[in-house]
């Protein structure tokens, strides 16, 4: 514990530009002892874009979104992060559905398949798209060139109303 506050100590008065090689270490390994739920609020800055607002009770994202999508910007060789994104009503934070998310590296187009969810929705509830230039769950893994990104493109969400079964 001490050996970790030295090190947040470190980090916030040197703002980032003073830490030792085991410094990294100890940062990672308090990310990782974090709760999941917070690791994406916390370290990630995700930006949400708005789809669809739910409005009918019985309602389901279940199965496999498909995209088709187009990135591009200033970086060279961008790290892209791209997962379903819900937004409770009444509530500000946005949550990552499932905890899915599809790396997608480089500029282009791109036809991919998401990972698969399934989470009940509520009226109310913002359905949309959350794309991130980093996430926790790829700890490793970012673009180390930053620059802007731009992501366009069509998103088939494979929503299910529960009344029809």
């Amino acid at each position: 514990v001490a050996n970790s506050t030295a090190v947040l100590k470190r980090l916030w008065d040197s703002r980032g530009h003073d830490l030792r090689a085991e410094d990294t270490g100890v940062l990672a390994l308090l990310v990782n002892a974090l709760p999941t739920e917070h690791l994406d609020e916390l370290a990630s800055g995700g930006v949400f874009i708005s789809l669809t607002r739910i409005e009918d009770e019985h309602q389901a994202l279940i199965g496999i979104p498909r995209a088709q999508l187009e990135v591009t910007g200033d970086a060279p060789s961008p790290l892209t992060f791209i997962g379903l994104g819900i937004r409770r009503a009444g509530r500000s934070a946005t949550l990552l559905v499932n905890d899915q998310l599809c790396p997608i590296r480089g500029l282009g187009v791109r036809d991919i398949e998401l990972n698969g969810v399934a989470e009940r929705l509520l009226p109310g509830d913002e359905l949309g798209v959350l794309v991130y230039g980093y996430h926790p769950q790829y700890l490793t893994s970012f673009s180390l060139i930053p620059g802007r990104l731009n992501v366009t493109g069509w998103i088939e969400i494979p929503l299910l109303n529960l009344d029809a079964l």
